[in-house]
């Protein structure tokens, strides 16, 4: 196939990506597990530790309370985690100022190499393989930072209007297991660190819906008015009142 046919065919792709039209919405038979593993909406969220690419740790717990928290979960090998990074840029402009935002780093979802954690073996999406995405399984706890921080940059989550806690799960994959083992998966967690909202697949506009939910005004319920109390006995007719 040569050049001419084939650049077209990469910037199409590359269009259908980042509107969505190519990634499922669905959970699938490979991520069915997540409606049962997942912290249900209702639920406290569950807490974790995690390193900070910046250095440091990062604390769940620090982070919940005075408003709401999104956290999101991925890997630079996933095409959803890549492709809708376009629409929560945007997203975490809108709600900045109001909304906590938390990104998770997790095991490479679509590794060269070696067996993907969805999969019975190596699994390269078509897409990866036409854009030259290549990564490898990191072996260790720094090669792992090492990658999310080139996601961070070349997915431009480093830029001022968009800088964000980024946290990077340990190898041992404790923290995304435990919230479901997806690979683009998010959370809307409450200011009662419960969870208001779970999507397998990150999807910037249910996560609007649900955040202008928790930030919407509460209306006060309306007081009842309280009735008096009726007299324990009627009272007697007036003096020279009509009688028998």
């Amino acid at each position: 196939m040569t050049y001419r046919l084939l650049y077209p065919l990469a910037v199409l792709a590359l269009l259908l990506a980042a509107s969505g039209g190519c990634f499922p919405r669905s959970a699938g038979p490979r991520l069915a597990h997540f409606a049962t593993t997942a912290p249900e909406v209702g639920q406290p969220a569950p807490a974790f530790t995690l390193p900070s690419v910046d250095g440091g740790e990062i604390v769940l717990a620090d982070l919940l309370g005075e408003r709401p928290l999104v956290i999101q979960f991925g890997s630079h090998s996933c095409p959803v985690y890549r492709y809708r990074r376009h629409w929560m840029r945007d997203l975490i402009a809108d709600y900045r100022e109001r909304v906590g935002f938390l990104l998770v780093y997790t095991v490479e979802a679509h590794p060269q190499g070696s067996k993907s954690p969805y999969a019975e073996g190596e699994w390269n999406p078509w897409i990866n393989r036409l854009t030259g995405i290549r990564l490898a399984q990191p072996e260790s706890l720094d090669e792992r930072i090492s990658l999310a921080k080139e996601s961070r940059q070349r997915l431009g989550l480093n830029r001022p209007e968009v800088e964000l806690p980024f946290a990077v799960d340990r190898l041992d994959d404790a923290v995304w297991r435990e919230w479901g083992a997806a690979s683009a998966s998010a959370f809307v967690i409450d200011r009662n660190g419960r969870i208001a909202s779970r999507q397998v697949w990150i999807d910037p506009q249910e996560i609007r819906r649900a955040l202008d939910g928790l930030l919407a005004p509460r209306t006060p319920e309306p007081r009842t008015r309280e009735t008096p109390d009726a007299p324990a006995t009627a009272r007697s007719a007036p003096d020279g009142g009509a009688g028998g």
